[in-house]
């Protein structure tokens, strides 16, 4: 059982064709933060859908988390390492952003931009 403890809008712009939809479509979506039970203890999840087509941008992420103030995090985003000190719901916001921007087309290229992401309860 999943505990909501924040929940948050993401906007986006597509920057190639997606099925239906043409390069330049913006959509807007949603994305949870939870606490589950389990080994990881949390959850974010997101979803979008774009235009008229009948497939949902969607990914739901699991990880551990223990700390309650801010902690260095390092990642990877689109082949570059990025470093900062963050708390959880910092974290979150980074982490639906990359995870959007680094879905890519078969051949390779970057096929969402983000325009927004944030909170809209807190």
């Amino acid at each position: 059982m999943a505990t909501k403890t924040a929940r948050g809008i993401v906007e986006i712009e597509t920057l190639r064709r997606y099925g239906r939809v043409p390069p330049g479509t913006r959509a807007q979506g949603s994305f949870t933060l939870a606490r589950i039970r389990g080994p990881l203890g949390n959850c974010l999840k997101f979803q979008i859908r774009i235009g008229d087509d009948p497939r949902k941008v969607a990914r739901t992420i699991y990880f551990d988390w223990s700390s309650q103030g801010k902690v260095r995090m390092g990642w990877w985003h689109r082949g570059a390492h990025k470093s900062a000190e963050v708390d959880l719901k910092e974290w979150a916001l980074i982490q639906v952003s990359d995870e959007i921007e680094e879905m890519n087309t078969s051949k390779g290229h970057q096929r969402f931009c983000v325009i927004r992401v944030e909170w809209v309860d807190e």
